[in-house]
């Protein structure tokens, strides 16, 4: 579990989000961006 944690926080601060709370709820209401998150190589 604690991988996974790592791994999320991870990705949300490669994609510039400061606030873990904050971009975890905008993923969990928009879980389209969250398939994207996953998807791309950036």
């Amino acid at each position: 579990m604690a991988i996974l944690r790592n791994l999320v926080i991870f990705l949300v601060r490669r994609r510039g989000w400061k606030s873990l709370p904050e971009a975890m709820r905008h993923y969990v209401c928009h879980p389209e961006k969250s398939i994207e998150v996953l998807s791309s190589r950036k």
